[in-house]
């Protein structure tokens, strides 16, 4: 809740589009690339955590066939429901289902 309190005050009050314009207005461009590298990171973790346990659930053991399979079905439903209603949708969706518990 505090991370989407501070994007809008950025937004409304300081006039920013966006936190990397943010932080790339105030600290700089090098500080701007590291914080893209950081974003990368954590997002790859969060994908790769997340996938593993799905696939967990389809199959018994891992690094098996069907383990991957699980693996990518659960990694390209969501990224394709992303691409297609932009990274907005995916937030506004998370927002709601939290909401009710799901």
């Amino acid at each position: 809740f505090s991370a989407a309190l501070v994007g809008y005050l950025l937004r409304t009050r300081s006039g920013y589009t966006s936190l990397p314009t943010a932080v790339e207005k105030v600290y700089g461009p090098v500080a701007m690339l590291g914080f893209g590298i950081m974003l990368f990171y954590r997002l790859w973790n969060e994908v790769w955590s997340n996938t593993a346990v799905v696939a967990s659930f389809y199959s018994e053991e891992v690094w098996t066939p069907s383990w991957w399979a699980s693996a990518w079905v659960s990694a390209i439903i969501p990224a394709a429901y992303v691409m297609m209603g932009g990274m907005r949708s995916s937030l506004v969706s998370d927002v709601l289902q939290a909401g009710l518990g799901v």
